[in-house]
């Protein structure tokens, strides 16, 4: 299809050779609507925790011996937790070491790889076998300190630590068995946070590409948009996809001809940016674009955002949209979640639907694990 080109923003891509797209006139958008929701739930032993669905670490999906699988990380009890999404129970723990050469802590992220787990942390992964032994590690701060070209940059966001540990995903592409890493750069003197991606190979624990980050101008304009300084990003094949937390914008990076593709997908249900109400915790109150996130069952990108709200902070609970979004980024179709539903706006992928979490729920002095379904048509692509 044949994209009509909005502005080039030449002082500011010239080095990425990047466009953006209109998407006006070159996606096809369904309108937003409220799916039909099916409710799940799991009755959970003690030892399964609401530990497990709070913190830093959000819950992700697999597929293990042929069944849909959550997988958590119980940070009471330092283990990772595999629920089986196909039968409706529980599967197995997975303790982690807390002692010694092989100690793992402070988990980010839960994912799977061919009988192995990748444990992402707020400084690098580590992979560990269906036993909790570890195989390989890689620590981040350490690659910057070797590489003369990175230095000044750190894996810390610049004076928005605690809000973006809280609410970043850590995303993996499990076909190819890579992770992306963002690292910044303060600058005080322009105000600037230069930000680049770290595509790191989980296999030989090795940086295969360093991709220069396109900022919104916008980002460049207002001061106060301060919540555009955390970059999400989502590796998927040859390309990294990236996105900010306060913007509608989408960027495609291309690791072969190493060029930049940004689209603008679309909301009914949020503003293309949303605003900063202030500095500090005001600024909190503003909404959020989530990551990316790839369906491989479904082939199709999913993304949540919430609305800007009035005061308050913090993601359960509150309504959202969801996007799905075509591969070739050409059609998106939208879905209203109501805050009446009390879900949390994690996304786990199944055979037949896509699942939604609700925190625990104890009724009678048992742990529960609510879920509500949604079964989707498969996208199409124009």
């Amino acid at each position: 299809m044949k994209f009509r080109t909005t502005v080039i923003l030449i002082g500011l891509y010239a080095f990425l050779l990047t466009a953006c797209g209109d998407s006006s006139s070159s996606r096809r958008k369904v309108k937003a609507e409220v799916p039909t929701m099916d409710f799940h739930s799991i009755k959970l032993p003690m030892e399964y925790t609401s530990e497990a669905l709070g913190g830093f670490c959000h819950p992700t999906s697999t597929q293990i011996d042929g069944m849909d699988c959550m997988l958590m990380y119980n940070a009471l009890i330092h283990a990772v937790e595999i629920i089986d999404l196909t039968h409706m129970k529980p599967f197995r723990q997975i303790k982690l070491k807390e002692e010694g050469r092989e100690r793992i802590g402070d988990v980010r992220g839960v994912f799977y790889h061919q009988g192995n787990f990748i444990l992402r942390t707020s400084f690098g992964f580590y992979r560990i076998d269906g036993e909790g032994n570890l195989l390989a590690k890689w620590a981040g701060d350490e690659y910057l300190k070797a590489n003369h070209s990175l230095k000044g940059f750190s894996i810390m966001i610049p004076e928005l630590t605690m809000y973006f540990n809280l609410y970043n995903f850590t995303s993996y592409d499990e076909r190819n068995d890579r992770m992306t890493l963002s690292i910044y750069k303060q600058e005080k003197e322009n105000g600037g946070y230069p930000k680049k991606i770290l595509v790191v190979d989980c296999k030989s624990c090795e940086v295969v590409d360093v991709v220069n980050v396109a900022c919104p101008e916008r980002m460049k304009r207002e001061a106060q948009l301060g919540i555009l300084g955390s970059v999400n990003s989502l590796p998927y094949g040859d390309s990294v996809i990236y996105n900010f937390p306060a913007s509608a914008e989408v960027f495609v990076y291309n690791r072969k001809d190493r060029t930049t593709q940004c689209y603008t997908l679309g909301s009914d249900f949020a503003e293309p940016y949303y605003q900063c109400q202030g500095a500090g915790d005001e600024g909190l109150a503003s909404g959020y674009y989530f990551p990316l996130r790839y369906d491989v069952l479904r082939h199709c990108f999913w993304r949540v955002q919430q609305k800007p709200m009035a005061k308050g902070q913090g993601i359960a609970g509150k309504a959202f949209s969801i996007v799905r979004i075509s591969p070739d980024f050409q059609v998106t179709d939208e879905y209203l979640i109501p805050k009446d539903k009390g879900l949390l706006p994690y996304l786990l992928f199944t055979e037949k639907q896509l699942m939604l979490n609700r925190p625990y729920d104890s009724d009678d002095g048992e742990s529960v694990l609510c879920f509500y379904g949604v079964a989707f048509t498969p996208v199409t692509t124009s």
